[in-house]
């Protein structure tokens, strides 16, 4: 099975809730092959 962008697209958005809270809770997300995601206070 072939793993598109747009797959990785509908798998993020379809987890977008669990992504935002875990943010929230000041821990990183990391998804392998795409990329991390970290709050930075300015």
């Amino acid at each position: 099975m072939t793993l598109t962008k747009a797959d990785i697209v509908d798998a993020v958005h379809s987890n977008l809730g669990h992504i935002k809270q875990t943010l929230a809770n000041g821990e990183d997300v990391l998804i392998t092959g795409f990329g991390k995601f970290c709050v930075k206070n300015k």
